[in-house]
């Protein structure tokens, strides 16, 4: 997707990692609200370089970040959420029902700096690429969450889609070698995950069954604690998704002119010499569920926060959050918050909030600097939106 499409969509979306998700208990309406949004982050190159490697340009030293240390451990990703709800008030045993429907894309890598220099800079430099703890994930699910608030606690059901996704995970001694610019030898076996998607729009290749879930904890009236679980459970493939585990050995030598003029030929006795494939039979995994938790203290009219967030198999970093929150009118709110962790580093952010009558709407921006996207190395808007009926 292009860079300069991605602020129109932001509207459409946001982020509420840093305040987890608010308590409507003392609110005794229904309500129906949005609660969305996107991401993307590195750690090592900035928010250009996804601009030009996708719409085309120089890819100058700059945009590729620091090439030196090979050594190092980095990651890429971004994330985009759409999310539609109604909270539905209750008389009985429970405070409140609620629906959600949810679309959620992510996508994700994590690999040496040698690989990536590889890739974007070539092998002349190079003696040794790792590929242990190297790692790339891209997914798109449907959900559909049904549950219920009741005092300090919520609890609920996960049904869904999984309407495309690829996983790739090499194993802990994978690597290629160069003894020079024409010489590799290479030892490779990744386990692959394919699932496609189909045309039938309600039955896919893979469904998601799991539980949401939080608890909040009151200590007074100045601090609380609140814990939260959500996706958490198991995704069922069908026989036509295709998990693989490839084991190869080889030494490249280089092309003589013959097996140029039948590349075609040479490229299928090479796989067939050189790759053996396994097919495994997986059809029941964990999902990729994710974890959050926000601790709040208020005094003097100011809110400090400390929070956290965590999504399994994405190759995301636990997410940590240092928030002051202070409301500065009747109607309105405003918040920064430092965090550090996810598919990035260090960021710097802020959310406004306005509440007005039956309107509810809050504006975040994950990080200030993003918009210098020839600098930063992260970008994140989002926007959500409650209506009390």
């Amino acid at each position: 997707m292009k860079i300069q499409l991605l602020i129109p969509l932001i509207l459409l979306v946001s982020l509420d990692y840093c305040n987890a998700q608010q308590d409507t208990s003392t609110n005794k309406k229904n309500k129906i609200y949005t609660d969305n949004y996107f991401n993307i982050g590195s750690t090592h190159f900035p928010v250009a370089f996804y601009n030009t490697f996708l719409n085309g340009g120089h890819l100058t030293d700059k945009l590729k970040g620091n090439l030196n240390n090979n050594n190092r451990i980095l990651r890429t990703g971004g994330e985009s959420q759409i999310k539609l709800g109604v909270l539905i008030h209750s008389e009985k045993n429970v405070d409140y029902f609620y629906v959600d429907l949810i679309q959620l894309f992510t996508f994700g890598g994590k690999y040496h700096q040698s690989l990536f220099n590889f890739i974007f800079s070539g092998n002349n430099d190079l003696a040794l690429i790792k590929l242990n703890n190297t790692a790339f994930h891209y997914r798109n699910f449907q959900l559909l969450n049904i549950g219920f608030n009741k005092d300090n606690y919520s609890f609920g059901f996960v049904l869904g889609n999984v309407i495309s996704e690829n996983n790739i995970k090499f194993n802990t001694s994978d690597f290629i070698e160069f003894h020079d610019n024409y010489i590799w030898n290479a030892q490779i076996s990744p386990s692959l995950i394919t699932v496609p998607n189909t045309n039938n729009l309600v039955l896919k290749n893979g469904q998601v069954f799991g539980i949401d879930g939080k608890i909040k904890q009151e200590f007074n009236q100045h601090l609380n604690f609140e814990i939260g679980v959500e996706n958490l459970g198991l995704i069922h493939y069908s026989n036509d998704a295709l998990f693989t585990q490839i084991d190869t050995n080889f030494t490249f030598e280089g092309f003589s002119f013959d097996q140029i003029l039948n590349f075609n030929e040479t490229i299928e006795d090479i796989s067939s010499s050189t790759i053996k494939y396994a097919e495994l039979e997986s059809p029941i995994n964990l999902t990729p569920y994710s974890i959050w938790g926000i601790t709040n203290y208020e005094f003097k009219k100011l809110t400090y926060s400390l929070s956290f967030f965590y999504r399994h198999n994405s190759q995301f970093m636990p997410r940590f959050n240092l928030i002051l929150s202070k409301k500065i009118s009747s109607t309105l709110s405003l918040s920064g918050n430092i965090a550090y962790g996810g598919y990035t580093q260090f960021q710097w952010g802020t959310k406004l909030l306005c509440d007005y009558k039956k309107y509810n709407l809050g504006i975040q921006i994950m990080n200030v600097t993003g918009f210098l996207s020839s600098w930063s190395k992260s970008f994140g808007l989002g926007l959500n939106f409650n209506l009390k009926l």
